[in-house]
């Protein structure tokens, strides 16, 4: 890879901070402990806490049917038993739900660069259940965009407005953020493709699926 950061803790206490490598090889910028990459699904653990603290303030219930946030147009699809799907089984990837919506075109490499609401609400109109709710555990993406997105709509703040209420400010995480803003542009690594990490690509801007995997941070936040 072009950069590493690395952070260990022991304890309570942070012993070591340390970049190696380069944050951009063409510009030879040195990597630090403060240079900000995109985190991908470690993003899913503060959508997971911070549903907790919308749970805790009476805003969600685990157990609340998905179409209570959502529009009457949206119909989420129901398994052979009659069972619809709650908040928890999105949050416990027990869903059925398929790893990525169906109408996302993507190519395994390539960022994902734009998902509004309309594509996903046109998504789960025609998703079928890949097994019925609770039966087994499997891994979804989209079940976690999902579940931003419903985030989003029963509070009228953005998924980035509620990670900064919650989490970021009190924590005073000063260069992270789920979009591509200020926050994070001045000391963002240069994204490089896995396959060839000599290769520029772009950051992923998931849009209404950034709550599975479109975090910016940094070692020391």
């Amino acid at each position: 890879f072009a950069s590493l950061s690395i952070g260990i803790i022991k304890g309570n206490k942070v012993v070591y901070t340390k970049g190696y490598g380069y944050a951009d090889l063409k510009s030879k910028i040195p990597t630090t402990d403060e240079t900000v990459y995109q985190i991908g699904s470690l993003t899913k653990t503060f959508t997971g806490n911070l549903l907790a603290h919308l749970i805790v303030d009476g805003k969600m219930k685990l157990n609340d049917s998905l179409s209570l946030y959502f529009p009457k147009t949206v119909r989420f699809p129901i398994d052979s038993t009659g069972r619809i799907l709650t908040i928890k089984d999105l949050s416990t990837h027990s869903s059925g739900m398929p790893r990525y919506p169906g109408n996302l075109d993507r190519i395994d490499g390539e960022p994902i660069l734009g998902y509004p609401k309309s594509k996903m609400y046109e998504a789960i109109n025609a998703t079928q259940l890949e097994f019925n709710i609770g039966r087994r555990y499997s891994y979804s993406n989209y079940a976690y965009g999902i579940l931003g997105t419903a985030m989003e709509n029963t509070t009228g703040k953005t998924y980035n407005q509620l990670l900064e209420q919650y989490i970021f400010s009190p924590l005073k995480m000063l260069h992270t953020s789920a979009e591509l803003d200020q926050k994070v542009k001045s000391k963002l690594a240069t994204a490089y493709y896995d396959e060839n990490p000599s290769v520029e690509t772009k950051p992923w801007k998931m849009e209404s699926l950034t709550a599975h995997g479109g975090i910016f941070s940094n070692v020391k936040d």
